[in-house]
């Protein structure tokens, strides 16, 4: 009975190890640290990149890209690697980056490893999925479609990059996936915050644009919901209904536009958390969850021409093709049947002009 019994400890310990889907080959993960993506600047052009080793070069691999927090004055990438391996041991390759950020060297004149405005760091993520995709087509991979995926300053970037140049990189943007993310600049939305009132805003507005003018135009200018309204992209988000940083109106203010606009949208509210990453796991489960059906649903679907992209040329259809074969077929059939009748004729004629002129 011993025997017998450590038998099966042993069997199931050998279960545990090597049968269990947690540790399949597929899983594991090989990370690229500090990878430059702008090389015409020194600092704030890096990415980390995180390769599931299951990736197969003859079928469409699909990115993820995370963007970090920081009042877009700091942060770093490395705060969002947890997220980047959970979605690559799904099977996605993931990148985190480190943007241009906003910085006081770079209050009255422009520095080029800090950013301007807030395009400068839409244009750093559009450069970075550049060099994801030159980087994967190099080492034979054929790049699908991007999501992306950010907390707070990131989620905002995020938003507004969907939202409003979701194809100008090379690899198309057709999801987004927001924590606390920031989605409009009208004071009112920012109603419930403990630190940010109407000259704050008034601050990042201004560091946003570089204009000094609160303008409805200057307000839309770098709110993602003013963008949703006009194009669909599939949106995953969550808001704290406590945070004391962005306020408590945004994810009403996004879950409106994205309906106008026709997106896809699954925006979560958590009663309790705040300004946090980390949601009570009752909540996160419903995000994370939302995160992988989405993912699942657009950005593994086959990659369509965005806006900005060369139109595909129609395809014939088969059925066509095969009409204009069989007119050929019919076509030349009856030319050859014309040219015999008309040689069998030619020859009968000879034939009785020569019995005719042998009468004579």
């Amino acid at each position: 009975m011993k025997k017998f019994f450590c038998a099966i400890c042993a069997l199931i310990l050998f279960l545990c190890c090597f049968g269990s889907p947690a540790l399949a080959a597929g899983d594991t993960v090989k990370e690229q640290i500090n990878l430059v993506y702008d090389s015409s600047r020194s600092a704030n052009n890096t990415y980390d990149l995180y390769l599931p080793t299951s990736l197969k070069k003859g079928k469409a691999v699909n990115v993820v890209l995370f963007l970090h927090s920081g009042s877009w004055t700091g942060g770093d990438k490395a705060e969002q690697a947890g997220y980047c391996r959970r979605f690559a041991k799904k099977g996605y390759v993931t990148a985190t980056m480190n943007y241009r950020l906003y910085n006081t060297k770079n209050m009255l004149t422009k520095q080029d490893n800090y950013a301007w405005t807030v395009d400068d760091m839409l244009v750093d993520i559009a450069n970075c999925l550049n060099a994801i995709n030159q980087q994967l087509t190099e080492a034979g991979y054929t790049v699908g479609n991007a999501g992306l995926f950010g907390f707070s300053a990131g989620g905002h970037l995020a938003q507004l990059y969907a939202y409003s140049r979701a194809n100008s990189a090379e690899i198309p943007v057709v999801l987004v996936m927001t924590q606390c993310a920031p989605t409009d600049f009208h004071s009112e939305t920012w109603s419930g915050n403990s630190y940010a009132g109407d000259l704050a805003l008034q601050g990042i507005l201004y560091l946003a644009n570089r204009d000094i003018s609160v303008s409805e135009d200057a307000i839309n200018r770098v709110s993602p919901a003013a963008y949703a309204k006009k194009t669909p992209v599939p949106t995953v988000a969550i808001y704290g209904m406590q945070d004391s940083i962005i306020g408590t109106g945004h994810s009403k203010v996004l879950q409106t536009a994205l309906t106008q606009g026709g997106a896809p949208n699954t925006v979560l509210t958590s009663s309790t958390a705040g300004h946090s990453m980390s949601f009570p796991d009752a909540d996160s489960k419903k995000f994370f969850a939302a995160c992988d059906q989405y993912c699942k649903q657009y950005l593994e679907a086959p990659r369509k021409n965005g806006t900005d992209e060369e139109p595909t040329k129609k395809r014939i259809p088969t059925w066509l093709k095969l009409l204009i074969i069989w007119i050929l077929i019919v076509t030349v059939s009856i030319v050859f049947w014309v040219l015999v009748i008309r040689y069998l004729v030619k020859k009968y004629r000879a034939k009785k002009a020569r019995l005719q002129q042998n009468n004579r």
